[in-house]
């Protein structure tokens, strides 16, 4: 499955998804890299403004060598899913 079409949003709430899948507080960024490009994600172009999405909002922290989590389950990130969908102020066609 392809994303590059889905709104910047949704492919955020993908990754935070994904992440959050992890169980993991914290993670390597070669491995978030795999992850994005497991979940249909371009790491070396969508990733940095992604992982800067997730940032703003408050749900990841980053280094240069890795990323953190904070406190994101899967079951709580539908729940983000929907704020960033929301924030993002999607128009009906």
């Amino acid at each position: 499955m392809v994303l590059r079409n889905f709104p910047l949003s949704m492919r955020a709430a993908t990754l935070l998804t994904k992440l959050g899948q992890t169980n993991q507080i914290s993670l390597p960024k070669k491995e978030v890299q795999a992850i994005a490009a497991a979940s249909g994600l371009n790491p070396r172009h969508e990733l940095t403004g992604l992982l800067q999405v997730l940032e703003k909002k408050r749900l990841i922290e980053q280094s240069n060598e890795e990323v953190s989590i904070l406190g994101v389950t899967t079951r709580g990130s539908l729940g983000h899913a929907a704020d960033l969908y929301r924030d993002a102020e999607p128009t009906s066609y």
